[in-house]
């Protein structure tokens, strides 16, 4: 009776409710492309094991410096702001990116890595968000749900895995992918490049519409911090 009363609790804050969804699409995005990346390193690009560690390398530090950098704005912003128009800028240029041709691989490596250092953006402002819903939530009702917001959340992020899966391989199927680069064609190709870019670009803009719908502006967060009664 206790654990149903517990995710009975932690279903009515309608803000835990969107960071679970936001959670599944935001893991999904980093799976996809993380999944994605070596067909396109390999037979988008052509690669070879040297160009993959620069690729990679890229990528690691273009979001480590987006962790650092995101706190220049949460300063003079609010939170669900930012993220809202940092999955935006993601939009835009995941966007601009599918037509980028594959015979610029040094470019492609300067698109990581700005792509990078927003991308890394997201995961401290969503971290930040969770811990604001789940306050929301004992703000609203007297109860914490810390631990079953954690409990959701691992479940969302496995459902992530499954997610970027059904996405990888349905696209692979669809375009006739079969692996070796002499067995490419320009519809395979154009499937793995739509898999780094377009794909991911959809749910950044699902995720930044579905988290616009949060109320957690920084008039809510002033009355959640005072204890002003909701």
């Amino acid at each position: 009776a206790s654990l149903r009363a517990a995710v009975a609790n932690t279903l009515k804050n309608t803000q835990l409710r969107l960071t679970f969804v936001m959670t599944l699409l935001l893991i999904g995005i980093f799976n996809t492309k993380g999944g994605a990346a070596l067909y396109f390193i390999t037979y988008v690009l052509n690669g070879d094991a040297t160009y993959q560690a620069l690729f990679f390398g890229t990528a690691t530090i273009g979001g480590f410096i987006g962790s650092i950098v995101v706190q220049l704005f949460t300063r003079r912003f609010a939170i669900r702001d930012v993220y809202v128009w940092v999955n935006l800028i993601l939009v835009a240029g995941h966007g601009a990116a599918f037509f980028v041709p594959g015979d610029y691989p040094t470019l492609w490596l300067a698109l990581v890595g700005m792509c990078c250092i927003v991308l890394g953006c997201t995961l401290p402002l969503h971290f930040t968000l969770i811990q604001l819903a789940d306050q929301y939530g004992e703000w609203k009702t007297g109860m914490r749900s810390s631990g079953m917001s954690f409990a959701f959340n691992q479940f969302f992020v496995k459902l992530a895995w499954a997610l970027a899966g059904v996405l990888i391989s349905t696209v692979l199927v669809a375009v006739s992918y079969r692996a070796g680069a002499g067995n490419q064609t320009p519809l395979s190709l154009t499937g793995i490049t739509l898999l780094s870019t377009i794909v991911p670009g959809i749910l950044h803009l699902l995720l930044a519409l579905t988290a616009s719908r949060l109320v957690l502006n920084r008039a809510t967060i002033a009355a959640m911090t005072a204890g002003r009664p909701a």
